[in-house]
């Protein structure tokens, strides 16, 4: 494995565990902000669609990202033995 590789797959897990992160912390408290600086914000009960949206994309592509990184883990494991 050369420096770039470990860059990249040191991004994509700190991306994939911080979307992820954001995802579950936004569940747990019901609401997601629609705009910067927590001034409008999607409630669970009130917007359900931009509530759900955020927390499935979320979740859905910071999942991809660590399947992604684990992926890529096994094979340089593999290589490597």
């Amino acid at each position: 494995m050369d420096d770039e590789e470990d860059l990249q797959l040191s991004i994509i897990l700190a991306l994939g565990v911080w979307l992820l992160n954001c995802a579950v912390r936004s569940f747990k408290r019901g609401y997601v902000y629609k705009e910067k600086h927590g001034t409008k914000k999607f409630y669970k009960d009130e917007d359900p669609f931009g509530f759900w949206l955020q927390i499935i994309l979320g979740g859905g592509f910071g999942s991809l990202l660590l399947l992604y990184f684990i992926q890529r883990w096994i094979k340089i494991l593999i290589i490597n033995t």
